[in-house]
């Protein structure tokens, strides 16, 4: 048994114990009586308790089932020296500021080896770092705004204060998260992918652990998800007038869709410019006719809803569109 004096001992400001080992060294190994016989035993462990500077029988029975840590012996040799992590055991002790750190040497298993003192053994060495700080909350970036059914990229990144490697959890704001990703280094961008199936707002929530397990807050980046975006395609055909069809070809209906029809050129009566608004469900299309009166070449611009501008060329000859291009 051994009762070390660490009241002399303080945890400079910014750090904390990262180390605390017991050692001791083996000097007899044939141990004889109470049926001993020369066996030795399979392993010796450490029990803790909080000593009061004296070394006394009874202090067996204080630490006796505290066991702090143990080390295999199959094949002990007079010398060799037995190190125990006590790391939690002293710290608490420290954190408590208790006077001793009380530490016994018992046998796991039947059998018996000497350790006792001599020159610097028994010996309690206690090592400080400095604190490990958690990273920064992740920063998130990525559309704010989308549909249901779309996929969509975000990145997430941090940095360590100890330039740490560092790991994400997204949490997705739909019952759905990542779990932790594989580390990379501080301050390197990841990318990941996710798609909402129901329109809604949804509150994407990140954070960052380093490889000490050391989390930070969670960074928060709040997107606006709406319904499915209609697929529309237009075909455009002339003849007597003209002749938009919007073809519904995606999984969800088009509602309220905006159809602008603007022709520019030659001489233009009736029809230059028309406005309607048209509801396609899916699979269906829908025609939007427009009659025009004029004469020459014209041009004809058609907007649907958001698409990209069509546009098409064609001889107007008083009531009739021919020739489209």
């Amino acid at each position: 048994m051994a009762e070390f004096d660490i009241s002399p001992f303080s945890v400079p400001p910014g750090e904390f114990i990262s180390v605390a080992t017991f050692e001791v060294m083996i000097t007899e190994i044939d141990v004889f009586g109470l049926g001993v016989d020369g066996e030795t035993p399979e392993s010796l462990a450490v029990d803790g308790y909080v000593g009061n500077g004296l070394e006394e029988l009874s202090d067996f029975e204080a630490g006796d089932g505290n066991v702090l840590d143990s080390v295999a012996t199959p094949d002990p040799q007079i010398g060799q020296v037995l190190s125990f992590d006590v790391t939690s055991f002293v710290t608490d002790l420290v954190n408590a500021q208790e006077q001793y750190v009380g530490l016994t040497i018992r046998a796991e298993t039947f059998g018996g080896l000497w350790v006792e003192e001599g020159g610097v053994f028994p010996k309690l060495t206690i090592e400080t770092s400095t604190a490990n700080l958690p990273p920064d909350a992740p920063e998130i970036d990525g559309e704010t705004t989308g549909a249901a059914g779309e996929e969509y990229e975000y990145t997430f990144v941090a940095t360590d204060p100890e330039e740490d490697d560092i790991s994400y959890f997204v949490d997705w704001g739909d019952d759905t998260t990542t779990g932790w990703t594989d580390f990379v280094a501080s301050g390197e961008e990841v990318a990941l992918t996710h798609t909402w199936d129901e329109q809604g707002t949804y509150t994407i929530r990140a954070k960052a652990k380093d490889t000490f397990d050391a989390e930070s807050e969670w960074g928060i980046l709040e997107v606006t998800i709406a319904p499915e975006i209609p697929e529309l395609e237009v075909t455009i055909s002339g003849g007597f007038g003209l002749t938009v069809s919007i073809e519904n070809v995606g999984a969800t209906d088009a509602e309220d869709v905006p159809v602008e029809i603007v022709a520019e050129g030659g001489l233009i009566l009736v029809g230059a410019n028309t406005s309607k608004t048209v509801d396609i469900p899916v699979g269906q299309s829908v025609d939007v006719k427009v009659f025009m009166i004029g004469i020459g070449n014209v041009t004809i611009a058609v907007t649907v809803d958001d698409l990209d501008q069509v546009e098409v060329s064609g001889l107007l000859l008083l009531v009739f569109l021919l020739g489209l291009v």
